[in-house]
Parts: C-alpha cells; sequence; structure tokens
C-alpha cells in the first residue's frame, strides 16, 4: 500500500503548536488501551509517543496531539495499526477498524487496522493524498518498462502537468511539496542529470526534515554516496575516520564534492554515511559509532543532534554490552514492577517473553522452573506474557502455581515489543545485575541455558554470594 507516513517532530521556535483532538469509535477493541506514536526523525525511523487513551465500554476513545504542522500518526491497538495525517486547528472523528487476519503464529507481526475520517471534506489533506497516490501508483503502473528503460521523462512531465492541474484549486504547501519531490524522486529513478536534479531541488533550498517525500527524495539522491564520490576523497575520509574521529575533518573532505556545498545538506549526508557504513569492514565501528555521538553533543544543528541520538540508540540497541531497556508493568496483583526495581535485588536477570498460545513457551516453563529451583540465589527469573487477554496467563498461572517466580503482564505495553526488538516468542535475555545485556538473545532453557548459568555462578567465596546465603 503506497498510502504509508512517516515524521519526525522537533520543537521549532518560528512555529506555533497546536491542539488537534481525535476522537472516535473502536467497538472491536472495547477497553483496549489504545497507543499514538510517530517517528522521531526521517532517518532513524525511531518511533515516539504522542498520546494514549483506554476504550471506554461503549468503544469510544478521545486523544490530544501537539504539533506544530502536518503530522501522520500511528495508532496502535493491540498489535493492529493504521496511521493517517492530522493538520494543526483541525479536529478528527473517526472509525477504527480491525482488517481481519486469521493467522496464528509465533513469529510478531503488525496487522492493518482501518481508520475511516467521518468528518472529512474536499480540503483535507488525507483525502487529496489518497488521491494523489493513486494517480501516482496508476502511472507508475502503465510506465514501469519506461524506466526501466530510462525514458520515462515525457511522460512525467506530462504527469506533473496533470497534477497541477487536478489540483490547481488545492493551496496546500504540504501537499505541493509532496508532489513536487515525488517528480524529483521519479526524474532521480529515471536517470536523469544529478546535477540539474540537485540544482534544482536541493541547491539553496531550506532542509525540509519534516517532510516524508522530501527526506524520502534526499534518502535516495545520497543513497550508499560514501561509495559514489571521488577515489582520493573516499579514501581520506576512511583515513579520517580510523584516525582523527573528527566530524569537522570529515566535513571538510565532504566540503569537495560538488552536490555537497550546502552545509546543513552535508553534516546530514554525513550523518547518513555514517549510518550506512556503520557495519561496513572498510570503515571502523568503534570509531564511527564515536563519530555520531560527537555530532549529537557539538552539531548547531538541533535536528542532526536528534537524528544523531537516535543512531548511537539504534546501533546499540539490544547488543550485548549496552543497557537493557527499563520497564513497567504489572504483575498478577497489579503492582507495577520495573526491571530497575529488580535490579535492586543484585541479581542476574534471566528475561523472557512468552504467550498461553505458544506450545514451545508452553513446554520451556518446566525447565524454567527447574532453573529457577537451583539458581534462584544469584538469578531473578522474570516472565512477561504478552498474550492480549490478561485473564489467560492468569488463568495458566492458577492451574500451574508451581511456577513461583515474577510474572509481568506486557499487554498493554506496546512500546516494550520495539524496545526488546521481539520477532517471535519465546524470546529470552540475560541481564547481569547493573542491567547491562549479557546475552542478547540468550538461549532458551532447552538450549541449555544452564552452562552459562554456570559460568557466572558466583564462588562460595564471593562476599556477595555469601551475603546472600545468610
Amino acid at each position: 500500500m503506497r498510502f504509508l507516513f512517516v515524521f519526525f517532530l522537533f520543537s521549532i521556535s518560528r512555529f506555533s503548536f497546536s491542539n488537534t483532538t481525535i476522537t472516535g469509535t473502536a467497538p472491536e477493541f472495547k477497553n483496549k488501551t489504545l497507543f499514538v506514536r510517530t517517528y522521531s526523525d526521517l532517518i532513524t525511523y525511531n518511533l515516539i509517543a504522542v498520546a494514549s487513551d483506554t476504550i471506554d465500554d461503549s468503544g469510544n476513545f478521545s486523544f490530544t496531539v501537539n504539533h506544530t504542522q502536518p503530522l501522520p500518526i500511528f495508532i496502535n491497538i493491540d498489535d493492529y495499526e493504521s496511521q493517517f495525517y492530522i493538520e494543526s486547528n483541525k479536529n478528527y472523528i473517526i472509525l477504527y477498524e480491525p482488517i481481519p487476519d486469521a493467522e496464528i503464529t509465533p513469529f510478531w507481526k503488525k496487522k492493518s487496522g482501518k481508520i475511516t475520517i467521518q468528518n472529512t471534506d474536499s480540503s483535507d489533506l488525507n483525502q487529496n493524498l489518497s488521491q494523489f497516490y493513486e494517480s501516482y501508483d496508476n502511472f507508475m503502473l502503465k510506465n514501469y518498462t519506461l524506466f526501466l528503460s530510462k525514458r520515462a521523462k515525457p511522460s512525467i512531465d506530462s504527469f506533473n502537468i496533470q497534477v497541477n492541474e487536478t489540483f490547481k484549486s488545492y493551496h496546500n504547501f504540504y501537499f505541493q511539496n509532496t508532489t513536487t519531490y515525488t517528480t524529483a524522486t521519479m526524474y532521480l529513478a529515471n536517470n536523469e542529470s544529478k546535477k540539474k536534479i540537485y540544482e534544482k531541488y536541493i541547491d539553496s533550498k531550506p532542509v525540509l526534515y519534516h517532510h516524508v517525500t522530501y527526506m524520502d527524495f534526499i534518502n535516495q539522491f545520497y543513497n550508499q554516496f560514501f561509495n559514489s564520490i571521488s577515489f582520493k576523497n573516499r579514501t581520506d575520509l576512511i583515513n579520517s575516520i580510523k584516525t582523527e574521529k573528527s566530524f569537522s575533518d570529515c566535513l571538510k573532505i565532504l566540503a569537495r564534492e560538488p552536490f555537497l556545498k550546502n552545509e546543513r545538506i552535508r553534516e546530514l549526508v554525513l550523518l547518513i554515511g555514517l549510518y550506512d557504513m556503520y557495519n561496513n569492514p572498510q570503515y571502523s565501528k568503534q570509531n564511527t559509532l564515536f563519530i555520531i555521538k560527537e555530532i549529537a553533543i557539538k552539531s548547531e544543528q538541533k535536528e542532526h543532534q536528534e537524528i544523531a541520538k537516535n543512531m548511537v540508540f539504534n546501533l546499540t540497541k539490544m547488543t550485548t554490552g549496552h543497557p537493557a531497556p527499563d520497564f513497567h508493568l504489572p504483575n498478577q496483583k497489579r503492582d507495577v514492577i520495573s526491571l530497575d526495581s529488580i535490579l535492586k535485588k543484585k541479581k542476574y536477570v534471566y528475561l523472557n517473553f512468552w504467550a498461553t498460545w505458544c506450545t514451545s513457551c508452553i513446554k520451556e516453563m518446566e525447565l524454567i522452573h527447574k532453573l529457577k529451583n537451583q539458581y534462584n540465589d544469584f538469578i531473578e527469573f522474570v516472565s512477561i506474557s504478552l498474550d492480549k487477554e490478561t485473564t489467560k496467563p492468569n488463568s495458566y498461572l492458577k492451574e500451574n502455581q508451581q511456577y513461583n517466580w515474577t510474572f509481568l503482564d506486557g499487554q498493554n505495553s506496546f512500546s516494550l515489543i520495539d524496545d526488546y526488538n521481539i520477532k517471535a516468542v519465546p524470546t529470552y535475555f540475560l541481564i547481569d545485575s547493573d542491567g547491562i545485556l549479557l546475552e542478547s538473545p540468550a538461549l532458551k532453557p532447552s538450549e541449555n541455558i544452564e552452562s552459562v548459568f554456570k559460568k557466572i555462578q558466583p564462588k562460595s567465596t564471593d562476599p556477595k554470594f555469601i551475603l546472600r546465603e545468610k
């Protein structure tokens, strides 16, 4: 589906914030929690929360988003997700419905939800974008072979004229930039002169960090850019990253490139290039990460600082030697338990994500029980349920009261799945007493995680171990 949107939200002083209220009904999701998120930037696509609400007994909900300009929001209920644009000084009435998906799988995936805007009109951005993208999809399908042979320019020109005529009475700055940079992306795909494209669409133009289509065009124009620069500049850049570890030195080298005269673009492309090349053996991972961290601190562009921080988070997320994400989840008594509170016990944490419908999860439970009985002195065992209904894990545990370690309910913490990068259940992690990931992911009990437990088991002469024995 082409009508997908991403965005990042920054506090920009020249824009005034406004509130947009969205009210609606979700009759299939009564008493569920609704989460509203958007992307923090258009390079890393990290998600940030902007609102939430609990759907009432009648299926009604309402939430307010504070923003400066058109914002695509993602609404998540359970594992369903749908998205649409909201504009400043407009309120929306929507109907949220699930699109049926009968497949049950241990692999975690988002399902599609359907949003119907019930108070839309001809000035609505969603309606006009939907109409535009329908025309665009038809155009691309019809002219696919022309793009393959790089002979699509006359057709692109004609399409552009048609779009301008169709939407000549719709004056919306965001929409106009959408059509402009969609055209630019098509010219790029048709292998038109990059010099002409650069001069028309990038050089001396403002950097539209907030605009989806613009940033998509920038990402494509500078895709794998480090591999396309001159041999001398590329050699100097590699050496600089390996030796100098200075982002200002890297910028000086990139300034020699004809498509990087714009200073903001140059620094943005440096960030994109470092991110893309992080796993390239020609570049030092450690030094690349160091430079990205330096940009996060020293860049004069607030947008670049935020992007760099998100890059650092992504590159170190859930990797051994880095902190495990904290969580705040209810246990069976509905007391909220955090990872930080568990770590106060000064034990290792063997954490697993499970669900009652997962057969392999259930098979591992008895093995966890045996491990818990043997290694409880220095390991805290924690199981987080991803069942949609709290009653299901509660019923299971009532029938299996021998399982007496910490069980938490993860159904209303949608970000938890992203934080821990859960793709399937069961998934296991081993965390040390300081909250650092020791094994990510960790072995299952049936895969002999006990061998790891034996390696980290304190000796009887360990003062901490003796203290716990007492």
